[in-house]
């Protein structure tokens, strides 16, 4: 008798054991059915759990429940962190379309995660979404997608940069003729210009990075040179007006002074920069040899 009851009482227990383990991956489905989660998996092994318990098939029922539990809890995990990624593959592809750039890549490769999750991956001897893979695959487009966008930033403002860099060479203080000076010291750079922004726009981003730069230092160096040589020029012609004041004959440094702003006028800058150089040590020699003569 005593017997019987035991035996009762441990079939009830293994009864209640299953019916928990049901009734807990039943609760996590329910819960998870409130996204986009394929749950047909975990639901398709409660049924056959509830079956089991049917049959009195406790050792089934309590696996095929537990499977079904342990089965969502991976595809929760596995389709959120899918969700993420592809929620920000998705902001990229806005981004990536505000540049004007083709999404093509993107587009194809959302359709490559979708049709890895519809190919599934065993787990345990049992088929599933296999969100981890399609996850892999929209986390390299994304990457992708950040560094062709950074890559498409910097180009664009290098291109910027150097038209900033121009702007305030053709705008700098002293040519006589603004127009002049323009054509001479910047239609080079412009034309250059014109080069790197047909790279932008065929998404050479590299090449138009760094020939926007090289513009933008090319065009900063003649600025200051033009700002150096003009200094230097009025130096040196306040040298050479001491000089005739004392009655030293200054010669040739006069008219070469007076050629070497005009070239720098016209905006044939280096060339000249390098003149007024030249001309202020030769009147600066001319002042100290009169000034030991004396």
């Amino acid at each position: 008798m005593a017997s019987g009851r035991g035996i009762g009482f441990l079939k009830a227990t293994k009864e209640r054991r299953v019916e928990d383990a049901i009734a807990r991956s039943e609760s996590i489905i329910t819960v998870l059915r409130l996204g986009d989660i394929d749950l047909s998996v975990p639901e398709a092994l409660v049924q056959g759990a509830k079956r089991a318990f049917r049959e009195r098939n406790y050792t089934h029922a309590i696996a095929a429940a537990r499977s079904a539990e342990r089965i969502a809890l991976i595809l929760e995990d596995g389709y959120n962190a899918y969700a993420k990624a592809l929620e920000e593959l998705r902001a990229r592809r806005e981004e990536i379309d505000r540049f004007g750039i083709p999404v093509d890549g993107i587009d194809a490769a959302t359709k490559r995660a979708e049709a890895r999750i519809a190919v599934g991956v065993w787990e345990d001897g049992i088929e599933i979404p296999d969100y981890a893979s399609a996850r892999a695959i929209v986390d390299e487009a994304e990457r992708g997608g950040k560094e062709l966008v950074e890559k498409a930033a910097i180009a664009a403002n290098a291109v910027f940069m150097a038209e900033l860099a121009i702007e305030a060479l053709v705008t700098v203080p002293g040519p006589k003729d603004r127009d002049v000076f323009e054509k001479g010291g910047a239609d080079a750079l412009e034309s250059s210009l014109e080069g790197a922004t047909r790279r932008l726009a065929l998404r050479d981003y590299d090449q138009a990075t760094r020939v926007a730069k090289d513009i933008e230092a090319r065009a900063n160096r003649l600025r200051a040179q033009f700002i150096e040589a003009t200094e230097t020029l009025a130096a040196t012609s306040a040298v050479l007006g001491e000089l005739r004041d004392r009655g030293v004959s200054t010669g040739r440094l006069g008219s070469q002074l007076a050629i070497a702003r005009d070239v720098l006028h016209r905006g044939v800058i280096d060339p000249a920069a390098g003149m007024a150089r030249r001309l202020f040590e030769d009147a600066r020699t001319l002042g100290d040899g009169h000034t030991k003569a004396s």
